[in-house]
């Protein structure tokens, strides 16, 4: 005879094992360890464009020696949205440059108020293509991206690599490409950061050409 109940351990006995016309049965409880679930709300979730801008602008800002990154303040109405795209303005392939960098995902520090602690645990990669408009979107829903809190930051890193420098880019002196274009700006939620390579974010007077797409 074979007792199967849910929760517990399988028992078996001969039936030519009881001694007697009444048997009492005791089970062994067992535990099992289930993935994880994942739920959610089949309502269609809803897309929140914040800085958009329709083309680039006049002004772009490359690096030489002063900061590696430069990193766009966002605001976000809920918490826990999913950053599902990127979009910026960022206009090396119009002078007929290949660029190669990184974009950074980071929350915000409760003191300073500037990036803190990466969003994102993978490295995100872009290669810029031969467009003439300079505006770029890159999807990040791969990613699965998730803004635990209101405020984030979308950072450009660039890379210090051979095929990325220019000696002509200053007058002075050479750069690295990619560009990035700005924007002067009076709205103080949407400033943004630079970082030294002291390690030391500070906050800047402009708004950098870079959107982001949310899900909430």
């Amino acid at each position: 005879m074979i007792v199967n109940c849910l929760g517990y351990k399988v028992f078996k006995i001969k039936v030519s094992d009881f001694d007697t016309l009444k048997v009492e049965i005791l089970l062994t409880e067992k535990s099992f360890n289930l993935k994880e679930i994942v739920v959610t709300n089949k309502k269609k979730l809803k897309a929140e464009f914040l800085n958009n801008f329709k083309e680039c602008s006049r002004n772009f800002e490359a690096t030489s020696v002063e900061y590696p990154q430069l990193a766009q303040h966002f605001q976000v109405q809920n918490v826990n949205c999913q950053l599902t795209k990127v979009k910026i303005c960022e206009p090396s392939a119009v002078f007929g440059k290949i660029a190669r960098y990184r974009l950074r995902i980071y929350g915000m520090d409760p003191i300073t108020k500037g990036p803190s602690n990466d969003l994102c645990s993978k490295v995100i990669e872009v290669r810029t293509k031969l467009k003439r408009s300079g505006v770029y979107t890159i999807n990040l829903e791969k990613y699965n991206i998730i803004i635990p809190n209101t405020d984030f930051f979308v950072a450009v890193e660039w890379l210090k690599i051979p095929s990325n420098y220019d000696e002509k880019m200053f007058q002075n002196s050479g750069g690295y490409w990619p560009m990035i274009g700005w924007t002067s700006g009076t709205n103080l939620t949407l400033e943004s950061w630079q970082l030294s390579y002291g390690n030391r974010w500070l906050s800047r007077q402009d708004v950098l050409l870079i959107s982001a797409i949310v899900k909430n």
